[in-house]
């Protein structure tokens, strides 16, 4: 077990046990397609001592998320076989994840209307439609239970090793527990112990349904993070009345369909690790069942501490695990420097990101795992591979080349590698971006990679290497505006701020609201200063992804001594701070000892092109196409070697 006696201990769940503490979280509703088979696969063989299949429904009826979304009934069974099958051909127990998603059912297609705690007209979240919900009835509550307790029951005939009761997120048993929904007057409504009647009637039939030996777990919110929610110790109390009837409970947080509120179920990299580990603790403190903790652990370390600490019996983690699904053998065979970590960056998540993204940021596989095999990675022939620039892309490529076998030379023109990720050494909110950082670091320097520092790579030098193909990921450089004072001693570009921030002055003028200038000026803040931030398009951050811009938000308006204005355009720069014009058209001038330009960044396109023809395969790749994300970098540093 190596340093991780915790982590791999075994742990006896009723009749089952588990191998080891680490869980696969449910992240794959949905229908099932060969890419969906190998994703599984890729966390059962990976180490994984339960894998959860996400979001299966409770019925066909009124419980879909989705339209046709698929549940344990025809014609789904046997793709929910296949999918049990290859998660035990890798050696890992499985569960079932079942729900039902309430009043925030799409059921329009069937006919009906979807079923809550109380009639109303669904315009409350993110997506506010103007459906009419119908209030349940005691005859509604029976036939949903019963759902839960048929789908459970052919869950066990099938042959999977546990359910999971999903009472979490705002979904419809949630919806109960919680006063923000359950406003009735009735013996459901009100108190804590009448709120929680219908959620016990679900636990009481699966119960029964499945018999005493088969494993129940239960997924549920330990604080929905808003005012008018469940309150942390109703959830507990709720966890102790139920838990004679349950095996396990799974301790998450937040409400789906609210973006702010969604921030805590899938939290983005803004936010602290370990988000609900308080949870499981106080949890753990008050019940006698295993408990689970979720929610921002992403190296072995952490996950061994929380264990050894008594907070939690075990980890479940879902992007971590996409990131790299071998996490849990790499970490057990004492490998942890060789796990990619993960960036918490939601490109995963086609909801922030409405489908625009590569899918993971340091996965590339991602997504494509029945086109990109074995076979792909493999050379046809070992070649000989020059990479101008070491930044993400460039060392992406590198580390790629030299583990497809190829023979690998890196040029950086400065004296270390990483390029703008290096920015990430300065400032708490980027610890997942910094560590992504120093695992490439250390894969070019463990390869056998040749690396050149302080070296300026030119057409000339890469000629005289004879190389087979070359990739050039020489980045970008700052734009600098056409503002009149730019040139001024107190302006720097922020890229340069993060380097001498002990040197800013107190009152400081970010000129950019993109996600660098928000996140600078929210770490400036953070640290004492008074900070303004001028943007020009009407909203911060506007390429940032949904929950991005959610959790930002949320950070920035509870800093006080950060303050922005969008609409607002830079006049000038002067020796006393910056003269700006709102959408009104007034000018005003903002008081300033530093100015920081965050106004985005060049792509070196005229660098990039000078190695053109040196040879027949050379791919420009990375910012100097154009700036970008890491999921770019990473996606073309990666095919940019899989593809000679």
């Amino acid at each position: 077990m190596g340093v991780y006696q915790n982590l791999f201990k075994p742990l006896k769940v009723n009749s089952l046990t588990l191998k080891n503490r680490i869980i696969a979280a449910p992240m794959d509703g949905g229908f099932i397609d060969a890419h969906k088979m190998e994703f599984l696969a890729a966390r059962s063989r990976g180490g994984a001592s339960l894998v959860i299949l996400g979001s299966c429904h409770a019925d066909n009826d009124r419980s879909h998320i989705a339209p046709g979304w698929p549940g344990l009934y025809d014609p789904f069974i046997e793709g929910f076989m296949d999918e049990l099958n290859i998660i035990h051909q890798y050696g890992a127990s499985a569960s079932l994840e079942i729900m039902h998603a309430g009043l925030w059912a799409d059921v329009a297609a069937f006919g009906r209307r979807p079923l809550g705690p109380v009639d109303m007209i669904r315009n409350i979240g993110k997506d506010a439609d103007g459906v009419k919900v119908d209030a349940m009835t005691e005859d509604d509550m029976a036939k949903v239970a019963d759902s839960f307790a048929s789908t459970a029951a052919r869950a066990k005939r099938l042959g999977f090793d546990m359910v999971m009761l999903h009472f979490a997120h705002g979904w419809l048993p949630a919806q109960f527990l919680s006063p923000k929904f359950n406003t009735r007057t009735d013996a459901y409504g009100g108190s804590p112990e009448n709120r929680a009647k219908f959620p016990a009637m679900i636990i009481d039939r699966v119960r029964k349904a499945v018999g005493a030996d088969f494993p129940i777990d239960m997924r549920i919110s330990g604080d929905e993070r808003c005012e008018d929610g469940i309150r942390p110790e109703e959830v507990i109390r709720f966890v102790q009345l139920v838990e004679d009837r349950i095996d396990m409970v799974h301790v998450s947080s937040g409400i789906d369909k609210y973006l702010d509120l969604t921030t805590f179920v899938e939290p983005p990299q803004l936010y602290p690790h370990r988000i609900n580990v308080h949870l499981a603790d106080a949890m753990k403190k008050a019940v006698k069942i295993p408990v689970v903790t979720v929610g921002g652990i992403t190296g072995p370390d952490e996950a061994e501490q929380i264990l050894a600490e008594g907070k939690a019996d075990c980890i479940a983690m879902a992007r971590a695990l996409l990131a790299d699904p071998d996490w849990p053998e790499k970490a057990r065979k004492g490998l942890e420097r060789e796990i990619v970590p993960c960036l918490r960056c939601l490109s995963c998540y086609h909801v922030a990101t409405d489908r625009f993204t590569h899918g993971c940021a340091v996965n590339p596989v991602f997504g494509r795992e029945d086109r990109v095999g074995a076979d792909l990675r493999r050379p046809r022939s070992a070649l000989s591979v020059v990479v101008v620039g070491g930044g993400p892309a460039g060392m992406k490529a590198a580390v790629t080349a030299a583990e497809r076998g190829h023979t690998v030379t890196l040029y950086e023109k400065s004296g270390r590698l990483g390029g703008l990720l290096n920015i990430s050494e300065h400032e708490r909110t980027k610890i997942d971006l910094n560590n992504y950082r120093k695992y490439l670091v250390d894969k070019v320097l463990n390869s056998g990679i040749v690396v050149h520092l302080d070296t300026e790579a030119t057409p000339d030098l890469v000629k005289a290497q004879a190389p087979d193909a070359v990739i050039v990921a020489v980045g970008s450089v700052p734009n600098k505006p056409p503002i009149k004072g730019a040139d001024l001693p107190h302006v720097v570009q922020a890229i340069d701020a993060y380097r001498i921030i002990p040197r800013l002055g107190r009152r400081i003028v970010i000129i950019g609201g993109g996600e660098i200038g928000c996140e600078l000026g929210l770490c400036l803040a953070e640290a004492g200063r008074d900070v303004s931030i001028i943007e020009m398009a009407g909203r911060l951050a506007p390429l940032g992804n949904h929950l991005y811009r959610a959790g930002l938000m949320l950070l920035m308006e509870k800093c006080k001594s950060l303050s922005w204005e969008t609409e607002t355009a830079c006049r000038e720069i002067t020796a006393k701070g910056v003269l700006v014009r709102g959408v009104d058209g007034k000018e005003t001038l903002l008081d300033a000892d530093t100015v920081i330009l965050a106004t985005g960044m060049m792509a070196q396109k005229d660098v990039a092109a000078s190695f053109q023809g040196i040879v027949y395969d050379v791919k420009v790749i990375g910012d100097c196409v154009r700036p970008r994300r890491v999921d770019d970098a990473t996606y073309e540093g990666f095919f940019a070697i899989t593809s000679l």
